[in-house]
């Protein structure tokens, strides 16, 4: 009896030590992540088996304060060239260009590239603040209709100027960024700035800021406003046409989301906020003279999904209208983007799905032709993996 009572009390004070034990909150979180996915494309008569913004990640938390209320944290993500595609139909450029600075033709992809790698603070109800390579403020907004795999996105002017991944104008993955971001009530709110040194003489290189209402639980309102500050070089360079100040972009955006339904809209005004290299139309000039050409214009977008069959098949479609407002005489009359997309992805696996998609063209190029129609289908990979411990890290 006397041995049975032993027992059960090293028991009972056991579980109440490994029940302390579980209830002190893990501080220390790490997480890694990746998307692999790789499709096959055809278009005017070829195929192209291509790769579609490959990537792996991390980002280390680390909670302290009261009730571990306050993060400390850093993160990283790296683009992987998978392979070398003579085409692509991204307007996500998967690398880690910038855009006004080159003002040429974009080099091939690096095998690897860093997408983002920031460093921040998160101070709960005062907001978080962070610094370093990031998703942009004006993102917030007019990111919210790139849902598909690849096509979607081109005419946000996220990825700005085109064939760049926004990050020397700040409307995509934004260099060498300061940005503010917090909630409250039905409000997020974002403030960025930028401070690269890019020879401008401006101590900020850019300035921009978000606002989302969340007007119910499924509807969101938001807008936004992105300036950058070029710097007076840009403005005399001798063979770029039509730039004619500092690019400026300003977006509002409206999404609803319920259930398995999904549906989002923007519109886009932008100033000097794009280009395009093409080749002399004039009789008096050699064929192969490249002109670089900046143009104002506005932006349209809407896509919708909805899924089912347990959360596996989704269905998409998609608007995107890039209307360029120029009358510059090296494009065409007609220029512009304008294309519709279908799309479908299958989840078979918790971590691997196929997707499929089409692109109906009605656009006009810089040489004046209609690009082809797009079909793929494709393969895509994802792991997401969290470790979570509870150290301490007080000197």
């Amino acid at each position: 009896m006397k041995q049975f009572f032993s027992f059960f009390i090293i028991i009972f004070f056991t579980n109440i030590i490994i029940s302390q034990e579980e209830e002190i909150p893990k501080n220390l979180d790490f997480n890694t992540y990746g998307i692999f996915r790789a499709h096959l494309a055809t278009f005017g008569g070829e195929a192209e088996i291509q790769d579609a913004s490959p990537r792996v990640g991390f980002k280390f938390n680390y909670y302290f304060g009261e009730n571990n209320k306050y993060t400390v944290f850093f993160g990283g993500e790296f683009a992987i060239n998978l392979i070398d595609n003579q085409f692509n139909f991204e307007a996500d450029p998967n690398t880690n260009d910038g855009g006004f600075t080159v003002l040429e033709f974009r080099d091939k992809k690096s095998t690897f590239s860093t997408r983002l790698g920031y460093i921040g603070v998160n101070f709960a109800e005062y907001g978080t603040i962070t610094l370093g390579k990031q998703n942009s403020a004006y993102k917030d907004v007019a990111g919210k209709t790139d849902i598909f795999n690849v096509m979607s996105g081109q005419a946000s002017y996220v990825y700005s100027p085109s064939g760049a991944d926004g990050g020397e104008t700040g409307t995509g993955r934004a260099e060498s960024a300061l940005i503010y971001r917090n909630s409250f009530w039905k409000f997020d709110v974002g403030l960025q700035t930028q401070m690269r040194a890019n020879g401008g003489d401006n101590f900020f290189d850019s300035y921009s800021a978000s606002l989302r209402f969340h007007l119910t639980d499924h509807l969101t309102l938001g807008t936004a406003y992105n300036k950058a500050l070029l710097g007076p070089r840009f403005l005399e360079i001798v063979n770029v046409q039509g730039l004619e100040g500092e690019p400026e972009y300003f977006t509002a955006g409206i999404t609803y989301a319920k259930g398995s339904f999904f549906i989002s809209g923007i519109f886009v005004n932008q100033k000097n906020g794009d280009f395009i290299n093409t080749f002399s139309r004039e009789p008096d000039e050699p064929e192969d003279h490249i002109v670089t050409v900046v143009y104002p214009g506005k932006g349209y977008e809407l896509v919708a999904s909805y899924i089912l069959l347990n959360n596996k098949l989704k269905l998409l479609a998609g608007f995107n209208y890039k209307k360029p407002e120029t009358e510059n005489r090296y494009l065409p009359e007609e220029f512009r983007k304008r294309l519709f997309l279908i799309g479908a992805q299958y989840r078979f696996l918790k971590f691997a799905s196929v997707y499929s998609e089409y692109k109906f063209e009605d656009s006009i190029n810089g040489l004046g032709f209609t690009p082809e129609n797009v079909f793929m289908v494709g393969l895509r990979i994802d792991f997401n993996r969290t470790w979570s411990k509870n150290i301490d890290l007080n000197y």
